[in-house]
């Protein structure tokens, strides 16, 4: 099946999956060998959960589940200190990751992961790949930073929720379109990615009670731009696209990207 316009691809974020099933059950073990299986087991009734309620008028044609590669990306490589302050996987979670993606084929759903990339970046990529060949997109995260991807056909489920979120959502959330967030200086910035915040974004720091008039006022005579000053350029592509476009495009370009349901290796559901 060519996938075009009338196709519907929902990406599903497995590494949010996994985490979520993880801190949302008790540890449990095999009995057989004691291997801890508590997220396999709830990572399996999430996405079973999912796919009892994907039908109808709104079904997809083409499902994916997108999962993280190890922890080391190409971000790693441009940037040595990216999320050093994320703590390590857990030790009884690690042995769980090759069986999340046996359980993934299992249900016959298509299953990704790149070497160097996170699930974000194939998200992403996929994401705007299937928009551009005019099909509709629905992305299964929560995660703020897909955000910027909603709009012109693609939108997000929050599974947990079974909230949508659409362009106006999230611009009713954060107080911007989402193609505007790289340019507004409203990203907020996070601990875990250790990343260099851009100028505008994150929070203003507190003021300093020092006496140093001179230096406040030089601060406060320095012209101002506010977001609403930065218009949004319609022909620039967001920041994901951007990324992905350097850095996973060309990688993923000859790659079957898209499983139809009843062909490949997402074969049809029973």
């Amino acid at each position: 099946m060519t996938f075009g316009k009338g196709c519907h691809l929902h990406l599903i974020d497995g590494s949010s999956f996994v985490f979520r099933a993880y801190h949302a059950l008790p540890p449990l073990t095999r009995k057989s060998d004691g291997l801890p299986i508590g997220a396999v087991a709830g990572f399996c009734n999430m996405l079973q959960r999912y796919i009892n309620t994907d039908h109808g008028n709104d079904a997809p044609t083409h499902v994916a589940v997108i999962f993280d590669k190890g922890s080391h990306t190409f971000r790693n490589d441009l940037y040595a200190e990216y999320k050093a302050n994320r703590e390590e996987m857990p030790p009884d979670l690690r042995p769980q990751i090759p069986l999340t993606r046996a359980a993934t084929e299992a249900f016959n759903i298509a299953c990704h992961e790149i070497e160097g990339f996170e699930a974000d970046d194939i998200i992403a990529t996929l994401a705007c790949m299937a928009r551009d060949a005019g099909g509709r997109v629905t992305i299964v995260s929560s995660d703020k930073d897909l955000m910027q991807l909603v709009g012109g056909g693609v939108e997000m489920l929050d599974a947990m929720k079974n909230r949508r979120i659409d362009a106006e959502g999230v611009e009713e959330k954060f107080g911007v379109p989402p193609r505007a967030w790289s340019m507004s200086g409203r990203w907020p910035a996070t601990a875990s990615t250790t990343s260099p915040a851009p100028p505008a974004s994150g929070s203003r720091p507190p003021r300093s009670s020092s006496t140093n008039t001179a230096a406040s006022r030089t601060c406060s005579n320095a012209p101002k731009r506010s977001p609403a000053q930065t218009p949004a350029d319609p022909d620039r592509e967001p920041r994901a696209d951007r990324v992905v476009a350097q850095a996973g495009r060309t990688r993923l370009r000859n790659a079957d990207r898209f499983h139809p349901r009843g062909s490949g290796t997402a074969r049809a559901r029973p």
